[in-house]
């Protein structure tokens, strides 16, 4: 048969870390260097490092340290911002009479956030807590949005789910009795999963010595009396002072060492962390895998989920932080917004797995009927097996003279994107972030952004792990060590090809309420015609290169637009 199986499962190896699992990964960086099999790239400090003079709106500045991404690109520093903040300062913003309104579909949101204070969207159509469908929308309680991983029962949300691959597998590779068929592609196929199952479970175990360590040590201490871990308290204690004992010195030691290769450490999340690596192991790669089930039950008609946006305790980092990215308060001193008048409307569709095409589907036919002028994909998975039904659930959001913009990362495999469709049995499949959604010239709504870096050096404006293509990518924004918010009143900072389409979001609703009437085609062309280019000698790094061969390529060669997003512009080009 002409399958994914015999095009891809070849050359296929499933990795713990890959593109797959972006979500987890995310989270990972925070903890990876504490166990030393695993490259920390990014330092998750709360000041960045700092930059040579220059950028901003004037070039004998230093560059703002937390929310560099909104600054200009500088001749001088060479450090490469969306230009926002000269947009409000020479293009004088002002507020519109009515909002933008930015669908954000991820892993929920942490309603209750001060940096999200007066930003998230309200059905007026709907009566809070009483119980019924006030708008007739299917969809009971629907005040800020839908979580479609909830129980209407009792509440709970799925808290873990598999890869899309090992549904594929499921679907493909078992017959009718739920037997592994023999042929030489499910066998491949079997055996990579079970491999990455192996993957992942050595890697929890891992996770789960050095956290356990951690608990250990800080017991120790709490037992006489010392209750603050931090780095600063623990350089504090001394053999002699009360209660301490040598054990308690080794316990300090311990924990120092761990601070040792990363100077801030959110112990809250690195133990979600380890429990999000469990579920990995024991799900992701696993055919027979279906937590959902169990919980949600039946999701054949519209309705099925609950009102709760935030979900799990695992969940929420991705889609706050996506939402403050684009709208957060821009008074805030730490992480601003990039878009004032801007609205958010929180629609969970993604948890630790891979979203499932249902609710995506879903989720855009909400946010379409609900009156979402952009929809961001907060999100990314490698393989779709209903691939057709979300692009045309995106072609058909602009039927009935609607005007609605699709967001979508280019994905974080270091991969030059091509499209390609496959069939499995006569469905469907489409391979890649490139290819799912299409957002090609048969979804012309859709736009798909890559990341670039924050760096001093033109050679390396590519974001080391960004896809990039010359077809399938249509421009570049900033997406490394992004600051915005996430649950618990706290902001961190993320990278990647997902936060890159954050600033792309803020950007873009920013110009939209300063021009709500334009249609979607000319806001496009207006943006692709405003990036900001390098020149025709500067050359960029091709990204998943190994040290010892370093390709270079022209910018433009990068992305369709060749450019980097630039507010400033973009905005004046619709005044």
């Amino acid at each position: 048969m002409q399958s994914i199986l015999e095009r891809d499962v070849k050359s296929m190896k499933i990795k713990i870390g890959g593109g797959q699992m972006v979500r987890l990964f995310l989270l990972l960086v925070l903890f990876l260097s504490l166990i030393s099999c695993v490259d920390l790239g990014d330092k998750r400090s709360k000041k960045l490092p700092k930059e040579p003079a220059g950028g901003g709106n004037d070039p004998d500045t230093a560059i703002d340290e937390v929310n560099w991404f909104q600054k200009s690109p500088s001749d001088k520093a060479r450090v490469f911002g969306a230009s926002v903040d000269v947009a409000y300062d020479k293009l004088e913003i002002k507020k519109p009479s009515y909002d933008v309104v930015v669908a954000v579909l991820s892993d929920g949101l942490d309603l209750s956030h001060p940096n999200l204070a007066g930003k998230i969207w309200a059905n007026t159509k709907e009566i809070a807590g009483n119980g019924i469908d006030d708008d007739a929308n299917g969809y009971v309680d629907d005040i800020n949005g839908w979580n479609y991983l909830g129980s209407a029962v009792n509440g709970v949300s799925v808290k873990c789910d598999s890869l899309e691959i090992a549904r594929i597998y499921k679907r493909d590779c078992r017959d009718a009795n739920n037997q592994d068929k023999n042929s030489v592609e499910c066998k491949n196929l079997k055996d990579e999963l079970a491999s990455a199952r192996d993957d992942a479970g050595s890697y929890y175990l891992k996770l789960k010595v050095v956290y356990e360590a951690y608990e250990k040590y800080r017991l120790m201490l709490a037992a006489v009396g010392l209750n603050d871990v931090s780095k600063v308290a623990l350089a504090k204690i001394k053999l002699g002072d009360a209660g301490v004992t040598q054990e308690v010195i080794d316990a300090r030691d311990s924990l120092l060492d761990l601070y040792s290769v990363n100077s801030e450490i959110d112990f809250v999340i690195i133990e979600n962390i380890v429990a999000a690596s469990k579920c990995a192991s024991a799900h992701f790669y696993n055919p027979d895998s279906d937590l959902r089930k169990g919980v949600i039950g039946d999701d054949s008609k519209v309705g099925y989920g609950n009102k709760d946006l935030r979900g799990n305790e695992f969940d929420g980092y991705i889609g706050t932080h996506s939402a403050s990215v684009v709208a957060g308060v821009r008074k805030n001193t730490g992480a601003k917004g990039i878009a004032e008048n801007v609205k958010i409307m929180p629609l969970k569709v993604a948890t630790f797995g891979d979203p499932r095409d249902i609710d995506i589907v879903n989720a855009i036919n909400y946010a379409v009927n609900s009156g979402a002028d952009i929809v961001l994909f907060g999100f990314e998975k490698e393989f779709s097996m209903e691939s057709d039904l979300v692009d045309n659930a995106i072609k058909n959001a602009n039927s009935g003279g609607r005007e609605v913009l699709f967001i979508v990362p280019a994905g974080d495999r270091s991969l030059a994107l091509t499209y390609k469709k496959v069939d499995v049995d006569g469905i469907p499949v489409a391979k890649g972030s490139d290819s799912f959604p299409r957002c090609n010239s048969d979804v012309s709504n859709c736009i798909k952004i890559g990341a670039s870096s924050r760096t001093n050096k033109t050679s390396n404006l590519v974001y080391k792990k960004s896809n990039y293509s010359e077809e399938l990518v249509h421009l570049f924004a900033p997406g490394e060590q992004i600051i915005g918010a996430i649950p618990e009143k706290r902001e961190i900072y993320f990278s990647g090809t997902i936060p890159a389409a954050a600033v792309t979001a803020g950007v873009v609703s920013l110009a939209r309420t300063q021009n709500r009437s334009i249609d979607v085609d000319d806001l496009l062309a207006k943006l692709f015609q405003t990036v900001y280019t390098l020149g025709d000698g500067e050359l960029v790094i091709i990204p998943g290169q190994d040290s010892t061969k370093v390709i270079s390529m022209p910018f433009d060669n990068f992305s369709i637009s060749g450019g980097l997003i630039n507010a400033h512009g973009f905005v004046k080009a619709l005044k």
